[in-house]
């Protein structure tokens, strides 16, 4: 993508002359490596591969009302470098299974597979369940294991649900998203922006060489590209000291700065404003979720920053509570909103089902046709813990209003 810089020169100049005289800027304390991966946002430890918690139970019993229970498959990164990802939104569809099962009538039996944020090991893991007898898909979580899922269930006419992989490419015919495209994000961001922040003078700092953070800053600057002062992207080995970027937006002036990075490129940004005296509106996108959670994260540095996150675990409503409760006593910290999209997957397909009036004797492309039928109709809309009346289009691509919230005393509030 073509770089856009709008800082008039002057004040790019000033810029570079205080990076010479300023050591770079870094977190006060550096995260560990336990703190939150880049491909997706975290809120707390969750258990990775075969320690996903067991207690859930997966299988419905062996007979119900249909005389069978739809078999549901899951696929996600359980291992390796985006492990909690997948963990968090495999436990929350497991959650979501054993709710469903506990109520009666429709019923599921679960399994989820490792794909280690692979497409191959993913396209292995669907074969694998494609042999279980899979009818219906929660997965993948990241984009790349999932643009190649998109073919496969399009070939196969099999429903598939993502709960996080947000490209243009992992969503289809069959393929279904419980988040926004990177696209919308962006466009969401900059409809929540303009709102509370109206004649803002905005700073914009993102990754240029990830084409997912570039899809979602160029989503944003399609519709407040004329109110963007300072675009200002790094790299990933720039991603720890954004010492130019912050300097060049205090220079300019900006009094918004958009941060559609993960949680722990948020948390750098922040400790650098702190560090030159910078103390803009803090606006983070959807990635930056697990902010609050990083290992030796200083919490008072996100007071009054903005997190687009859908889902808040702080959330007083009884069924957020009850999924955080459980969500605790099986890996014993927060959900983030993977999880919450996990369990929202499952049921939004479940609502569908009941909708559609499937039973579980049909085929794969039967249930397929239902389904794709009914979410794309426009008259089937989905509340769950990651919004309220969502709907789809025929592409898959989720349809929902901007969702955000402002950290005051290290938790989510409304803004």
């Amino acid at each position: 993508m073509m770089r856009h810089v709008f800082a008039r020169l002057p004040a790019l100049a000033l810029a570079l002359t205080l990076i010479l005289g300023l050591a770079a800027c870094s977190p006060a304390r550096e995260p560990s490596s336990t703190g939150a991966p880049t491909e997706g946002p975290t809120q707390s430890p969750a258990p990775t591969g075969t320690e996903i918690p067991t207690a859930v139970p997966t299988e419905g019993p062996a007979e119900g009302p249909q005389g069978q229970a739809f078999r549901l498959g899951g696929i996600a990164p359980l291992s390796g470098e985006s492990a909690r990802l997948g963990a968090a939104a495999m436990t929350g569809a497991r959650i979501a299974v054993e709710e469903i099962n506990a109520l009666g009538g429709i019923r599921f039996e679960f399994d989820d597979r490792d794909d280690r944020d692979d497409a191959e090991i993913a396209l292995g893991a669907y074969g694998a369940l494609r042999e279980w007898g899979m009818q219906l898909l929660v997965g993948c979580a990241t984009d790349g294991p999932c643009a190649a899922m998109a073919d496969q269930t399009a070939n196969d006419r099999l429903f598939a649900m993502t709960p996080s992989a947000s490209s243009g490419q992992a969503a289809g015919d069959c393929l279904y998203q419980m988040c926004l495209s990177d696209a919308g994000e962006g466009a969401a961001a900059a409809e929540y922006v303009s709102a509370r922040f109206p004649n803002a003078r905005i700073a914009a700092v993102y990754q240029g060489d990830d084409p997912a953070a570039t899809a979602v800053w160029e989503g944003f600057a399609a519709k407040l590209r004329d109110s963007v002062i300072y675009d200002g992207p790094f790299t990933a080995d720039t991603r720890d000291d954004l010492t130019v970027q912050m300097l060049t937006a205090q220079a300019v002036g900006a009094d918004v700065v958009y941060l559609p990075v993960d949680a722990r490129t948020a948390a750098a940004a922040l400790a650098c404003a702190r560090q030159i005296g910078y103390a803009p509106a803090f606006v983070c996108g959807a990635d930056a979720d697990g902010l609050l959670s990083l290992e030796g994260f200083d919490t008072g540095l996100a007071e009054g920053v903005t997190v687009l996150s859908a889902f808040s675990p702080w959330a007083e409503d009884e069924r957020t509570a009850r999924f955080v409760s459980r969500y605790r006593e099986l890996t014993g910290g927060l959900p983030n909103q993977t999880a919450a999209a996990g369990y929202d997957c499952v049921y939004a397909i479940y609502e569908g089902l009941r909708a559609a009036g499937c039973t579980a004797d049909q085929s794969p492309e039967e249930l397929c046709a239902a389904l794709t039928g009914l979410f794309s109709s426009g008259g089937f809309s989905f509340s769950g813990l990651t919004g309220a009346d969502q709907t789809w289009t025929a592409s898959g691509r989720l349809v929902r209003a901007p969702a955000a919230f402002v950290i005051k005393d290290g938790e989510y509030t409304a803004p």
